[in-house]
Order: structure tokens, then C-alpha cells, then sequence
């Protein structure tokens, strides 16, 4: 393959979703059937922006190399070298499928990857009956070194709270002593 080739449009975002402006807006329309709370949450602590980043970094690994997603916008090699995308599925035209190329990208996959949890639902998730439950949530995310992704203030919300990856939240409690497993027994 040729290095410092020119590189030219092979088309807008539109070629893979018709009613879609770019991939972020594809996340934003699949989130927004959440409850208004929940969409917030996910938009001020941050965990919109990674869902984003994972969708766009999925999408740039299926693509063929030297092909790329640019804003919205694929951009590739302006002239193919014989054989060079060998292997990917092509249209009728002979040129690359990019929609074809992304059919395996599971976007409510990764929006579940990047879903959120205040302590209240880490509480309801461990099955609290503690006296003040967000208060137990709070030590055994401490205790099991999980760090909360950010510190969120919604409106009627009294003070910001802490909110966590789901992902990292659930394997950690599930890891914890207890949690399915006596852990303080010898193995007989």
C-alpha cells in the first residue's frame, strides 16, 4: 500500500442510516426513549459522551483500513489498489458496503455498557435494608474500590450525587464476599 496517498469523501452517514444525520445522533434517538430523569443523567455525568466515543471507535474498527468515519463523513483512499479491500462485502458497483461493514455493531449493546447508577439503585440492586441504604451503597462501592464516573446535580435533587457505571457497579458487587459464595469457610 501506498503511504501519503490522497484521500477523498466516500460518502455522509446517511449511506448506513437514511434518517440520520451522524452516530450521535442515532445514540441520542436511542436514548431518548428513557425516562427524562434518566436521559439527563446519562447526558450530565458524562456517560452520553462515552457512549458516543464507543459507538464512533466501533464503527472505525469494522471499517476496512485506510477507511474512516470523520464527523459524518467516511473518507478513503481515493484511488483502490487492486485487492486492497479484499475480504469486506462490496456493493453491486464493485466499492466497499460501509453499511454492510457495520452490521455487527450492537448500539444498545454499548448503551447498556455506559448505563448509570445513583446509589439509590446500587441500594435497591444489593437489596439494602440497611436503615439508610444510599449510606451502605456509598461504603461498599468504597470498600470495593469503585470509583463513581461523576458527581450529577439534577433539578429538586437537594445536592449532587454520585453517580456510577452500571457495568462496573454490578460486577463489582457481585465480586464481593458473600455475594452468592461463602468466602470465609476453607474448601473441604
Amino acid at each position: 500500500m501506498t503511504t501519503n496517498r490522497p484521500y477523498t469523501s466516500w460518502g455522509n452517514w446517511s449511506k448506513i442510516s437514511a434518517y440520520s444525520t451522524s452516530p450521535d445522533a442515532d445514540v441520542t434517538d436511542y436514548l431518548s426513549g428513557g425516562d427524562s430523569d434518566w436521559c439527563e443523567l446519562m447526558e450530565k455525568s458524562g456517560a452520553y459522551d462515552l457512549i458516543c466515543k464507543a459507538y464512533r471507535d466501533a464503527i472505525n474498527e469494522a471499517l476496512p483500513a485506510g477507511v474512516s468515519l470523520a464527523g459524518d463523513k467516511f473518507l478513503g483512499p481515493y484511488e483502490i489498489e487492486e485487492g486492497e479491500f479484499d475480504g469486506y462485502p462490496t456493493t453491486e458497483d464493485g466499492d466497499v458496503d460501509l453499511k454492510a461493514c457495520l452490521e455487527g455493531i450492537d448500539l444498545g449493546q454499548i448503551c447498556d455498557r455506559y448505563d448509570v447508577l445513583t446509589l439509590d439503585d446500587i441500594a435497591r440492586e444489593m437489596g439494602s435494608q440497611a436503615k439508610e441504604p444510599t449510606k451502605a451503597a456509598s461504603r461498599a462501592m468504597q470498600r470495593l474500590k469503585v470509583e463513581p464516573l461523576a458527581r450529577v446535580q439534577l433539578d429538586g435533587w437537594a445536592q449532587p450525587r454520585a453517580v456510577y457505571l452500571a457495568e462496573q457497579a454490578r460486577a463489582a458487587l457481585k465480586s464481593r464476599p458473600g455475594a452468592g459464595a461463602r468466602t470465609d469457610r476453607a474448601s473441604v
